[in-house]
């Protein structure tokens, strides 16, 4: 619970310094802005390296529960793509372009084009890290639009569906975690915040949209078994009604029994694939980065 604290809490006191920063902020040289700026890029391309592998590999360790999910005859096309070479490309060349535009006037064509590289080597680990996130959260997305095998009396409440979620939430937290120290960055663009804060929200909202399919199906599940125990409680109920028992016989009370389980465990599905300790981390990633975009935008009009 500790590093939650931190990661939610720690945002709140850094906005408490940020009006005094202020006043120092024309103290600081160029220099120390550009190794400022030099270290959260080594941090965030080294967190896409990282990242990159080891989410592919966890999401690949899934294949055969996937299998078992969806129906048969019915192909969810897990992690299709995530192997692709020009998905990556193409956005870390459409990342550069995008930063380098303005400069076509002041710059020559010779001196623009070693700058792309130099720029588009340096963004293309990054965009496939966000790749393979952009990925893992289409698979999860797809497999939710895919009838699944649930079963509503196995007694597991996430319906054995909470390792997607977990993967879900793991693939999200990891890109929650290279954004974080950019929303932190020094700078005075309110464009640059925009953009960040709007990647952020778009982020949320994939995150979301993901796992909106599976979130359907565990609600059908619940309903239709909290209506099978229903009409079972109302047939034991009618033929209780009806004996001229004077006491409850020995098989009425075990189908009674056998309802009442049958009810409770309908009642403990739960509408997300996700556990209690789920649903904390994903709270404190998204309150926490959150936070930071609040601390930046706040920074950027104090002119920090």
């Amino acid at each position: 619970m500790l590093w939650i604290i931190a990661w939610a809490v720690a945002p709140i006191g850094l906005s408490g310094v940020l009006s005094s920063m202020a006043a120092e902020s024309s103290e600081v040289s160029d220099l120390e802005i550009e190794a400022i700026g030099a270290a959260i890029s080594v941090y965030v391309v080294g967190l896409a390296l990282w990242a990159a592998p080891y989410l592919t590999r966890e999401a690949r360790r899934l294949k055969t529960l996937v299998t078992e999910l969806a129906e048969t005859g019915t192909d969810p096309r897990w992690l299709g793509g995530v192997a692709s070479t020009a998905g990556p490309v193409l956005l870390a060349a459409s990342i550069t372009i995008l930063e380098d535009v303005g400069l076509v006037p002041p710059l020559g064509v010779m001196d623009l084009l070693v700058l792309f590289s130099i720029q588009f080597l340096e963004h293309l680990p990054l965009a496939t890290g966000v790749w393979v996130v952009w990925t893992i959260l289409v698979s999860v997305y797809r497999l939710g639009q895919v009838d699944l095998r649930l079963d509503s009396h196995s007694g597991d409440s996430t319906l054995g569906l909470e390792p997607i979620g977990r993967m879900a939430v793991l693939a999200f937290g990891i890109f929650a975690a290279g954004l974080a120290p950019i929303l932190l960055a020094n700078t005075d663009s309110g464009v640059a915040v925009a953009i960040n804060g709007g990647t952020f929200l778009i982020v949320v909202g994939v995150f979301v949209g993901a796992l909106w399919g599976i979130h359907r199906q565990m609600l059908k599940t619940r309903d239709e078994a909290l209506s099978q125990a229903r009409r079972q409680l109302g047939r034991v109920s009618t033929r209780i009604a009806s004996s001229t028992e004077p006491t409850l016989n020995d098989r009425d009370a075990t189908l009674l029994l056998a309802t009442d389980i049958l009810e409770r465990r309908a009642r403990e599905i739960a509408a997300w694939p996700m556990t209690g300790g789920l649903y904390v981390r994903t709270g404190a990633i998204l309150t926490g980065v959150l936070i930071l975009l609040i601390t930046r935008v706040i920074a950027t009009a104090l002119g920090v």
